[in-house]
């Protein structure tokens, strides 16, 4: 499905919450780029209703699917980068990744909030 392709490119605003299918579907596709030996880019974009809060129960992996996939809190704090960051090397995907960060907006994986330390 891939043939023909030179680099996959994620570009979907987020809404912030756990429940939501863009995150898993990103992670998808940074797997399918990993195995397809494709470099892959994030256009990151500030987290809707903020970084700095994370708030609510983490995910039971048991209830994981589409829709929640990833064991984060239910209000996670993270930017799209952040979570392409984060899965990339929670999954040991091994894409090769590049999040281009949004002008005034985003942070590294893992500093800002504890969704990431995981």
């Amino acid at each position: 499905m891939l043939s023909g392709v030179e680099t996959l490119v994620y570009d979907i605003a987020d809404v912030g919450v756990r429940f939501y299918t863009y995150p898993t579907t990103m992670t998808h596709c940074l797997a399918a780029a990993a195995k397809a030996g494709l470099p892959m880019v994030v256009l990151d974009r500030p987290n809707p209703i903020r970084g700095d809060v994370v708030e609510g129960p983490v995910l039971d992996q048991p209830f994981s699917k589409l829709s929640a996939w990833h064991p984060f809190p239910l209000r996670h704090g993270l930017t799209n980068g952040e979570i392409a960051l984060w899965a990339n090397e929670r999954y040991r995907i091994g894409a090769d990744l590049t999040v281009v960060p949004c002008r005034g907006g985003g942070g590294t994986c893992g500093s800002r909030t504890p969704a990431c330390r995981g």
